[in-house]
């Protein structure tokens, strides 16, 4: 059952779908919006391919209605008759032979599914998107027994692209690994109002070069710090150059890289293997990461959820993702987070109970019982190797560096 809270969620994104009336078309607010109708068979066995491409913390406002049966066509011996309902579930007393994709969630559920994540909707439904990816729409039915279902439903989505601004960058580094700030800020004329090592058209002032904690940076493994499209060029004197662009018209630029695979032109994904840092730089082997918009402007960077500008002497700053843990000692199954999350269901962490986590110094994180920062709370301020009688309980997790 929806909370208090994301039920007038929802009716204000209904409210601005009505407003909005054809589907496919991008509202003037404040932050980039988008509303498509679309229909969902009961029928279709891998889903419904929306075309939407999400970003990791996009919002989704999803409204359906409709009326769909499972056994409707009278081809399912062990279903003598056809069983409806809507998108929010189908009553069905017999019991499940096959596991449902979702098992949790009730028979005929509207579910959605990210990148291999799958998460209730219903009805009405707001979600964080817990991945980067299409969006697919299907039935909550049992593998191999799509074929007989019959009806559809109608449903609306409208998403909230998130963020309004430069993105938060994940670490273009492996999770665990701690990485340092060789040159940055008021570091050295390459990173310095118009660089000029890349010419006066190519502002790098807000720019990290980025090697491993006391190591040389060759050949160590890069990985995207954000989804978007890739464009790949290829130079002889500085190492390969990777470019990836977001939906929201920005650019994050990695440089000085070898063995990068052949994605040119195709959407990556956050966390995707890009190739290796190149071993051959005229100096210290490192990694050049800057953001860019499309004028060339550069941002001041934030990487896993910490904020670093002007006001800071970014030289010898480490660099590390966050992650929750779902067992003590710093084990078990991670989540790195960037940002804020409201909802941790809705991620591939799923409801495992937190029990560890590694943060940033600098920065602290408050763990909640319920989604949306509700409930009883523990804030934390460095990492920790055991979330002690309050891991089980935590549902949302609020960021701040």
């Amino acid at each position: 059952m929806l909370t208090r809270r994301l039920q007038n969620r929802c009716l204000v994104a209904l409210w601005i779908a009505l407003l909005v009336g054809s589907s496919g078309t991008w509202l003037s607010t404040a932050v980039a919006q988008r509303s498509t109708t679309l229909t969902v068979p009961a029928y279709l066995a891998n889903g419904l391919a929306t075309g939407i491409h999400v970003q990791w913390g996009d919002v989704l406002a999803i409204e359906a209605s409709g009326r769909w049966c499972m056994g409707g066509r009278g081809t399912d011996p062990a279903v003598p008759r056809g069983e409806c309902g809507g998108p929010g579930g189908i009553r069905w007393a017999n019991p499940v032979e096959q596991p449902l994709l979702l098992p949790s969630a009730p028979f005929g559920l509207l579910l959605g599914r990210i990148s291999g994540t799958t998460f209730s909707i219903g009805s009405s439904a707001r979600i964080t998107a817990p991945e980067s990816g299409e969006l697919f729409l299907i039935f909550n039915e049992r593998q191999g027994a799509f074929g007989d279902n019959s009806g559809s439903v109608s449903v609306t989505i409208i998403v909230s692209q998130a963020p309004s601004g430069p993105p938060s960058l994940m670490a273009p580094i492996a999770p665990r690994e701690t990485w340092r700030v060789i040159n940055g800020y008021n570091g050295g004329a390459c990173h310095y109002q118009a660089s000029i090592c890349g010419g006066n058209t190519h502002d790098e002032r807000y720019a990290f070069d980025l090697a491993p904690d006391g190591e040389d940076a060759g050949g160590w493994s890069v990985f995207a710090p954000v989804s978007g499209t890739v464009r790949v060029i290829d130079t002889s004197d500085i190492g390969t150059l990777v470019k990836i662009s977001t939906s929201n018209g920005y650019t994050v630029h990695l440089y000085h890289l070898m063995n990068v695979r052949n994605i040119d032109g195709t959407y990556v994904e956050r966390d995707d293997w890009i190739g290796n840092v190149w071993d051959s730089y005229p100096g210290t082997n490192h990694l050049h990461l800057h953001v860019s918009d499309d004028t060339g402007a550069s941002f001041p960077l934030t990487i896993a959820g910490r904020t670093y500008d002007g006001n800071r002497q970014w030289n010898g700053e480490l660099i590390r993702d966050n992650i929750l843990f779902s067992d003590n000692t710093l084990s078990g199954t991670p989540l790195y987070f960037t940002a804020s999350i409201p909802e941790l269901s809705a991620t591939r962490f799923g409801n495992r109970p937190v029990w560890s986590l590694q943060l940033n110094e600098g920065c602290s994180v408050t763990l909640f019982e319920r989604a949306w920062y509700e409930g009883a709370s523990r804030t934390y301020t460095r990492s920790t190797i055991l979330v002690e009688g309050f891991g089980d309980k935590v549902r949302s997790v609020r960021l701040s560096c």
